[in-house]
């Protein structure tokens, strides 16, 4: 069945923007004087010598640090308390959970979606953005099927400010779950999110609510004993009241151990 979204209205804010209309602070205004110029100057790049290109890269990946550390608020008492591990370690676990739902996200995109249909996904608890931005790269275009326009809500206010650096692509918004509007995305994925709830069902319903297409939600299975920040041990049961679905326990690397797995429940919300 042929989607195309893209001109309609979007009911998360996409981050970025030009700029245009707002009144700029003088330190602000000098900043993006020093940007445009920098655009103007980048053109000549194409002539560098191999060391002029050296020397000008090494400022340039200098300079990218500098944005990360400006936009970055670090977090002593959490487990990612500074930038490094935000980026690589809690980064690095949320890419690969990515990667356990990427073949079954693109099951059913296939499955039941044109190849040049324009989708619109959310993503449930995106923390660092790098997961769901593995989906942006994979489906900016149709040449891998169809297109997604991204959405992505956390409750964590600083992360806007690195999604919109890092990930472009990806409209951040905080926003509770239970503020979602209903039926508004083709996919809502919420990957290890749900564990760290004392009570699994409301945020279940929240992504159920949100989905017109298929929901997918991802999370540990039945851990024996709980991860720091983890508050429900999630099995089968937590699904049984929202059945129909699809339930799938599989080992992941990013959830490592004797007997540590995760369950995926995969949830035909067009009828719901």
């Amino acid at each position: 069945m042929g989607r195309n979204h893209e001109q309609g209205p979007r009911a998360v804010p996409r981050g970025g923007g030009s700029g245009e209309g707002v009144v700029m602070t003088e330190d602000v205004r000098e900043l993006v004087e020093a940007l445009r110029r920098l655009q103007a100057l980048l053109p000549g790049v194409r002539g560098f010598d191999d060391d002029r290109f050296a020397e000008f890269n090494g400022e340039w990946q200098r300079t990218v640090e500098a944005l990360k550390d400006a936009v970055f608020v670090p977090n002593p008492g959490n487990r990612n308390p500074d930038r490094h591990k935000f980026e690589y370690a809690a980064g690095a676990q949320a890419i690969q959970n990515m990667l356990d739902l990427v073949p079954h996200v693109q099951r059913y995109m296939a499955a039941h979606y044109d190849r040049f249909d324009v989708l619109k996904l959310l993503d449930v608890g995106s923390g660092t953005g790098a997961g769901v931005n593995l989906l942006a790269q994979l489906h900016s275009d149709t040449m891998i099927w169809s297109k997604l326009q991204i959405d992505a809500i956390d409750y964590v206010p600083w992360r806007s400010r690195w999604v919109a650096t890092q990930y472009p692509k990806i409209g951040y918004t905080v926003m509770d779950s239970a503020d979602l509007p209903s039926r508004e995305w083709d996919f809502v994925l919420c990957s290890h999110v749900i564990e760290h709830l004392s009570d699994t069902q409301p945020m279940i319903r929240d992504v159920l609510r949100a989905c017109r297409g298929f929901a997918f939600i991802y999370c540990p299975y039945n851990e024996v004993e709980l991860s720091p920040g983890h508050l429900s041990v999630v099995t089968e049961a937590d699904f049984e009241p929202h059945r129909p679905c699809e339930v799938i326990v599989q080992e992941s690397m990013a959830f490592y151990g004797p007997g540590r797995r995760c369950i995926m429940a995969i949830f035909d919300c067009r009828e719901r």
